[in-house]
């Protein structure tokens, strides 16, 4: 379970599950940054991504915001994920290549074209940067006088999260906590499936978009289904997250950054 890697579904951009941010102006050239984190803490690696395009007349523009999150859980059916639909961008230059530096490592993204015709800058050979969780990472953009222009990013990275053990069959309220707390205007998204009936096949889940405060009481009538379930159809998925938005004249760059959550333990008391 994760944001889709910055690509452009038909009409605009796919993502799984976010609060969304609409408000932008189609006619602003846009840069969309994609960092995934994945690995142990003392081997942990990015995989990144870059897309830079001026949106179409007709599309319409959505970009997650860590710091909008609604701070709720909403109950829905499951359905296993699907990739979205990509079409062809009308893509800006953004250089020959983008230098990027962690704590670990230098190196560079180059454009490569997609199966659509779209042109992502990547790692060559899609290879991953190795990094310390929580250190800086830098991108240093060329630019293009007729693309994108040049602008250098400085992100911070995130530390993976732990879920204090997890009630199966809670009797009122589901109380979460986790470690360690995220920076203001962080985000967590945890999904917690389960069966409403018999089965062992997950058919349910509550969708929990929360702040990364380190803490939430999800109330009582929520989880109901929750506490019914067979617990060998419950299972929780999620990831910490934090968006950069810099908006400047026609220009606009967008990071998203994201971890999964360390593997959760469960309590039946």
């Amino acid at each position: 379970m994760q944001l889709t890697r910055g690509l452009i579904a038909i009409g605009a951009l796919a993502l799984a599950g976010c609060n969304l941010s609409t408000d932008l102006p189609t006619n602003r050239r846009l840069g969309l940054f994609t960092v995934n984190q994945s690995g142990a803490v003392d081997n942990a690696l990015l995989d990144v991504n870059a897309l830079f395009f001026q949106p179409g007349a007709n599309d319409q523009i959505a970009l997650p915001n860590s710091a909008a999150v609604p701070d709720n859980c909403v109950e829905a059916d499951y359905a296993p994920p699907v990739d979205g639909v990509l079409r062809k961008l009308d893509n800006l230059n953004a250089g020959e290549s983008i230098a990027m530096t962690t704590d670990k490592a230098d190196t560079v993204l180059r454009p490569v074209t997609n199966s659509v015709g779209t042109v992502i800058y990547v790692v060559p050979g899609g290879g991953f940067v190795p990094f310390t969780p929580g250190s800086d990472v830098t991108f240093e953009i060329p630019g293009d006088p007729s693309g994108y222009p040049a602008d250098t990013i400085k992100i911070r990275t995130l530390e993976p999260l732990t879920l204090a053990a997890v009630e199966r069959k809670p009797t009122n309220e589901l109380h979460l906590s986790w470690s360690p707390v995220g920076s203001a205007g962080g985000g967590v998204r945890l999904q917690f499936l389960y069966s409403s009936d018999s089965s062992a096949t997950p058919n349910k889940s509550l969708n929990c978009d929360l702040r990364d405060d380190g803490e939430f009481d999800i109330p009582g009538f929520v989880t109901d289904g929750w506490a019914s379930s067979p617990a060998e159809a419950q299972s929780i998925v999620g990831f910490r997250w934090a968006t950069l938005i810099r908006s400047q004249q026609d220009v606009v760059l967008h990071v998203t950054n994201q971890v999964q959550i360390n593997p959760p333990t469960f309590t039946d008391n």
